[in-house]
């Protein structure tokens, strides 16, 4: 017994360790270094707002953020003092601009209100890590534009210490306020707030068409509808073919009107089967993943151009099989709503219901198929190193271990053949394909990222000739 608790009491510390050590970067960013430590706005007990300018193609690093839209914001965690604090009323505003300074007031142009927590929101994080906020609403980002993100908040348990990181720059990039709310302007520094963003692209890496000339109001002009389609095997090949591994993080359609509505209750289900038809009734929920669920949304769509939706669990897709998508919304306001474009082809694309409140009811099914697109995160490639012959089959342990979020794979066979190398989650789910084909005899790598995945302890297995083994891995965010 004594043993088995010592083994616990050591993978609690490393656990700690590693959640302390790893920190995960923005996909974009501007500075990651400890730069100058400001308290502002998060350890101001009184509560406080600042505005921040971020110049077109500041978050630059690995490389410039594209056009799209913003669905997380992340700030670096002042390297003195650990963040952590629940706030009241807190919130994050986004606005474009041609300007590339303020100039002795808050920025007075339209920002839109994209998180928001209006009691219990905790941040706790250890000095020179990241902070992230999943924005409620994605922004649409321009990158040749600047970016004011205002960040305000009336409430701190923690009303001292350095939180942020900032960089002194050139010109008037950070305004703040007076400490308390309601705001009111106190001045303005040539600082800048350390920080990254997630940019999901304005248009699909993947996609089966979009010339459908066919319009319909079936799921989003309709007062409440729900439509299945299926997207066949294969059929994801503009402007290259879909790949096997990829993990869908957003979808597209091919909209046929400009307009705007909220919808209800609004639901999106993703799942792969082996099919080339429907069958002529509603899929299970239990069949499908919930990917995406807004009790409230607004969504957008300009005629004869992708509208995105990202998503708030990323799907791993067999690309060998058929995509089922399920799209359920239980009300619109106002009409006419938005409508798709779609192409024709055999009975069994495209299952629809009654419109109108929810529960909606099935009514049948026709051959419609939908312009559809995917932006997707692959495992990175497989490397090879074949000078050197091994005399056994092994796998190595992977490294880093922890790791955040990538981290390398080895493994050794002594003659070619097929090589199976899969990664699960615990619960025994699929959740990436690292290597399923020919290889050559020779030492092998491959890097595995794991950017949308969750923190936890993973399974990694191979199967090469008689060969198998399994070893686990650890993310932590």
């Amino acid at each position: 017994m004594k043993r088995y608790l010592l083994f616990f009491a050591v993978t609690l510390v490393t656990l700690f360790f590693a959640a302390n050590t790893f920190a995960q970067l923005p996909q974009y960013y501007n500075y990651n270094t400890n730069g100058t430590n400001n308290s502002f706005p998060f350890n101001q007990a009184a509560g406080k707002m600042v505005q921040y300018l971020y110049l077109a193609n500041d978050f630059n690093t690995p490389g410039p953020a594209p056009a799209g839209l913003i669905t997380k914001f992340s700030f670096r965690i002042g390297d003195t003092y650990p963040l952590n604090s629940t706030y009241t009323n807190i919130y994050i505003r986004m606005g474009q601009t041609a300007l590339t300074s303020f100039s002795g007031a808050f920025y007075a142009g339209t920002l839109d209100t994209v998180f928001k927590r209006v009691a219990g929101y905790t941040i706790n994080a250890a000095g020179s890590t990241w902070h992230t906020f999943t924005l409620d609403n994605p922004f649409s980002y321009d990158p040749t534009m600047s970016l004011v993100v205002e960040i305000g908040q009336c409430g701190s348990t923690q009303g001292t210490g350095f939180s942020v990181c900032n960089t002194t720059v050139g010109a008037n990039r950070r305004v703040w306020s007076v400490g308390g709310c309601p705001f009111s302007y106190a001045g303005q520094g040539l600082q800048i707030m350390n920080a990254g963003i997630s940019v999901v692209p304005a248009v699909p890496q993947h996609y089966n068409m979009n010339t459908g000339t066919g319009v319909n109001t079936y799921p989003w002009g309709q007062p409440g509808q729900r439509v299945h389609w299926l997207i066949t095997a294969g059929s994801l090949t503009q402007p290259t073919p879909l790949q096997q591994g990829a993990t869908i993080t957003a979808i597209y359609f091919w909209m046929g009107n400009t307009s705007s509505a909220t919808f209800t209750d609004m639901t999106i289900r993703l799942g792969d089967e082996s099919i080339t038809a429907l069958p002529p009734s509603w899929y299970a929920p239990a069949a499908l993943d919930t990917v995406y669920y807004k009790p409230s949304v607004t969504l957008s769509s300009t005629n004869n151009a992708w509208m995105v939706i990202p998503l708030t669990t990323p799907f791993v897709y067999n690309v060998s099989q058929a995509l089922i998508i399920d799209v359920n919304q239980c009300g619109r306001t106002p009409a006419p709503g938005l409508y798709v474009r779609q192409g024709s082809g055999a009975t069994g694309q495209r299952n629809y219901g009654t419109p109108g409140t929810c529960p909606i009811n099935y009514a049948g099914q026709d051959g419609q198929i939908m312009n559809f697109g995917v932006s997707v995160i692959y495992p990175t490639g497989i490397n090879n190193n074949n000078n050197e012959i091994p005399n056994a089959y092994r796998l190595e342990q992977n490294y880093p271990n922890p790791f955040n979020p990538v981290t390398n794979i080895a493994f050794s066979i002594p003659k070619a053949g097929n090589v199976k190398l899969i990664v699960y989650d615990m619960l025994g789910r699929e959740v990436a394909v690292l290597a399923n084909g020919f290889k050559t005899a020779g030492i092998h790598s491959v890097d595995f990222d794991a950017s949308a995945l969750s923190s936890g302890v993973y399974l990694y297995k191979i199967e090469a000739g008689d060969f198998k083994d399994t070893k686990k891995m650890m993310l932590v965010k």
